[in-house]
C-alpha cells in the first residue's frame, strides 16, 4: 500500500490476463476491508482473469480501475474499449463480483465499483456483480456483460436481459 486507503494489486496481479489474478485481488479486497473505514482496491490498466470469485464482504471496499469502456458494436469491440476487464475464467454458475452481506446480517454500507468491465466470458459466469444487501453503494463507469443468468443481481430482485453475448449493463 503506497496511499492510505489504497491497496494496490499489482505487482502480484497479472494484468495481461493470462495467468489466474484472484487471489491477489482478493487479498487487496481483505485488506481494504481490514482497514479502518474500508478502502480503495485499484486495478491498473489490463485484463485480469479471475477463476474464482471476488467476495466483499466489509463495508466501504470499493474496486476501481481505470475505465470500464463504452457500448458499440460487436463483443470483440467492446472488450477493447475497458482500459480494465476483470474476465470470468472459472466455472460455470458462479458470480464474477459478489458483495456479501456481512456475518450477523447486517446490510453493507458503502463501497462498489467503479471504472471497470466484467466479462463474463461466453457466458460461463452466472452473474457479473450480485449484491446481496446493501444500504448505499456505487456502480459507476461499469460494463457488465456476457454472462449466463444474470448481469446483475440486487438481493433477492434479479435485474436480467436477455442471456447472450450482446446483452450490456453499464452503468455511468
Amino acid at each position: 500500500m503506497s496511499e492510505p486507503g489504497i491497496f494496490h494489486v499489482s505487482p502480484r496481479a497479472d494484468p495481461t490476463g493470462v495467468q489466474d489474478s484472484a487471489a491477489a485481488i482478493q487479498n487487496a479486497i481483505y485488506a481494504a476491508g481490514d482497514s479502518l473505514g474500508g478502502g480503495i482496491v485499484r486495478l491498473p490498466r489490463g485484463v485480469y482473469k479471475v477463476n474464482t470469485t471476488l467476495t466483499i464482504n466489509d463495508n466501504n471496499v470499493f474496486l476501481e480501475g481505470d475505465g470500464g469502456g463504452y457500448i458499440v458494436s460487436g463483443v470483440t469491440a467492446l472488450r477493447e474499449t475497458a482500459a480494465t476487464r476483470i474476465v470470468w475464467g472459472g466455472a460455470a454458475g458462479a458470480n464474477v463480483i459478489y458483495f456479501q452481506t456481512p456475518t450477523g446480517g447486517q446490510i453493507k454500507n458503502g463501497g462498489g465499483v467503479r471504472k471497470l468491465m466484467v466479462d463474463g466470458n461466453g457466458l460461463s459466469a452466472a452473474a457479473g456483480i450480485n449484491i446481496e444487501t446493501w444500504g448505499n453503494g456505487v456502480l459507476e463507469d461499469v460494463v457488465v456483460f456476457a454472462c449466463s443468468d444474470h448481469l446483475y443481481r440486487f438481493g433477492v430482485v434479479d435485474h436480467t436481459l436477455t442471456a447472450g453475448t450482446g446483452d450490456i449493463q453499464r452503468w455511468r
